[in-house]
């Protein structure tokens, strides 16, 4: 089987990073909307329990997400009502969200319905028990099968680390990892630890699932500034993720392409609140957030087709590098100015006429780049 020659009519990715603060969530909700907006049915699924909120990017104003959060159950409640057999409809916990004229909603699951008993739920669940005496991996695989029954993309917003919700998401609900990490050793070892992890707990599940693939995504791109360093570490990236590329790109040497392109930039100017760029800038600029959301986005449509994804995708070579210097004609005017200034000064002035008199009041300091 090819690697984007998936069975069945969906296809679920879990969006799973191993240390938090690598804009995981936001990736999601970005790639969800456009989607969305090219016109998919998707479903968007937050199994990030002890820190949920991602319903936050798809409401405006913000301060109606924590209405939003209370109206309806989740995740929790949906685990909770099988062990207790309640039996919550899945369908009773869907939020749907319209992000513009012509565009097909977002449908969104939360962690759960936020009150003073939420915290309470989590910290109650035993998963251990869970799974063995209240079949939690069946209620999980009859999930994963009525979502791709009715949605194009299932998207899974998971818990960071080595955890029994993180198992979950990428032992028993993914197709395709997409494995977010930052330029730091810790955060690298973590995701090959993960996906080797979950690729021997694949093997044991009662269900053929197959081969679990993964994308390797650099999250907190900073090569556009430190391109030196962020050279340094593709290396890095490539030495320890080829592997991972390899199932799916159509040749090696798409290798360094795939890691130029498929790369999440580092913009100050997002990191405000909970935002969706694709829809409120341009994708045009190679550079831009909104562009590495798309590129990622058109391969995940594309079920990881390399060719048929991004074959007009292209990103900006890296600035040349430019030492810091002075402008050393301006600064020998200068001199000249200051030196004439201090022989016509006398003596006997007070140091602050003396500094007025060599130093005009017109001068500009400039460092060129």
């Amino acid at each position: 089987m090819n690697a984007h020659e998936f069975p069945g009519s969906g296809i679920v990715y879990t969006f799973y990073s191993y240390k938090g603060g690598v804009g995981r969530s936001m990736a999601a909700a970005n790639v969800a909307a456009l989607m969305a907006k090219w016109g998919h049915s998707v479903l968007i699924v937050d199994w990030d329990l002890e820190a949920p909120g991602l319903e936050r990017f798809f409401v405006r104003p913000p301060s109606a997400a924590e209405i939003v959060g209370k109206s309806k159950p989740g995740i929790v409640d949906l685990i909770e009502s099988t062990a207790n057999g309640n039996h919550l409809s899945w369908q009773d916990c869907v939020h749907t969200f319209t992000l513009g004229s012509n565009v097909t909603p977002v449908s969104l699951i939360s962690a759960g319905q936020r009150g003073d008993g939420y915290v309470r739920k989590v910290q109650e669940l035993d998963f251990s028990t869970l799974f063995a005496a209240h079949n939690l991996g069946g209620y999980i695989e009859e999930l994963r099968s009525a979502w791709l029954s009715k949605f194009d993309f299932v998207l899974i917003d998971s818990r960071t680390g080595v955890t029994d919700i993180g198992g979950i998401c990428t032992v028993h609900l993914a197709d395709v990892l997409v494995l977010l990490f930052t330029s730091t050793d810790s955060s690298v070892d973590g995701a090959l630890d993960i996906i080797n992890r979950a690729r021997v707990a694949r093997q044991q599940l009662p269900v053929d699932r197959g081969r679990l693939l993964a994308v390797p995504l650099p999250a907190r791109d900073e090569s556009r500034t430190e391109y030196e360093r962020a050279a340094e570490w593709r290396k890095i990236f490539a030495r320890n993720f080829e592997f991972l590329y390899r199932d799916w790109l159509p040749s090696e040497s798409l290798l360094q392409e795939a890691m130029e392109i498929l790369r999440i930039p580092y913009i100050p100017y997002w990191s405000f609140g909970e935002r969706l760029p694709v829809l409120e800038e341009g994708s045009a600029d190679p550079s831009g957030l909104a562009y590495a959301y798309e590129t990622l986005a058109r391969l995940l449509v594309a079920k990881l087709d390399w060719n048929q994804a991004l074959k007009e995708r292209t990103s900006l070579p890296p600035p040349s590098a430019k030492g810091r210097r002075l402008d050393d004609a301006w600064a020998k005017s200068k001199r000249k100015i200051a030196l004439n200034g201090l022989h016509s000064v006398s003596k006997k002035r007070s140091l602050k006429s003396t500094i007025a008199a060599w130093i005009p009041r017109s001068t500009v300091y400039r460092i060129n780049y």
